[in-house]
């Protein structure tokens, strides 16, 4: 068996894919409510393309786990001076 059908957990004929392999996507409301950003700005960053996105016919799904790396990304880090 191959390691993707392993990793999928599928028999050796199954041409599926698990949930192991399948991300997280959320919608656009998810993404406002998740960050408390306005719909607009979601879709502003869409459309700028600072945030990725999967397209599926009209529908519009962001990757749970690229929103988690552009907040990383954007995350400034605490000053260990103590200064402001």
């Amino acid at each position: 068996m191959s390691a993707l059908k392993q990793k999928a957990g599928g028999q050796a004929g199954s041409k599926t894919l698990g949930p192991a392999i399948v991300p997280r996507l959320m919608t656009v409301a998810e993404v406002s409510k998740a960050t408390g950003f306005e719909r607009q700005t979601i879709y502003l960053w869409i459309a700028q393309r600072r945030l990725p996105v999967v397209r599926l016919g009209r529908s519009v799904r962001v990757p749970a786990g690229d929103l988690a790396e552009m907040i990383a990304a954007n995350t400034v880090p605490v000053r260990e001076d103590g200064r402001r």
